[in-house]
C-alpha cells in the first residue's frame, strides 16, 4: 500500500507548479506511516490482530467427508 500512495503522491507533485509540495508531502507521508504503525501496535496489544488472515486449506476442504 505505501508504494501506491508514494506513486500517487509523485504524480500529484509532478503535476503541480508548486515546489514546496514535495517537502510537505514527504513529512505527511512519514506521519501516515507512523500512524499506521501505532494502529497496528494497538491492534496487537488489544488482541485484534494476533495472526494475519490465512488462505483456506483447500486440500483439507476437498478431503472433508460430506454428512
Amino acid at each position: 500500500m505505501p508504494l501506491v500512495l508514494e506513486t500517487m503522491g509523485q504524480a500529484a507533485i509532478a503535476a503541480s507548479p508548486r515546489r514546496d509540495l514535495g517537502t510537505h508531502y514527504g513529512g505527511l507521508f512519514l506521519e501516515v506511516i507512523q500512524y499506521a504503525e501505532d494502529c497496528a501496535n494497538l491492534m496487537i496489544k488489544k488482541g485484534w490482530m494476533e495472526q494475519p488472515p490465512l488462505a483456506p486449506d483447500y486440500k483439507a476442504l476437498a478431503n472433508r467427508v460430506k454428512k
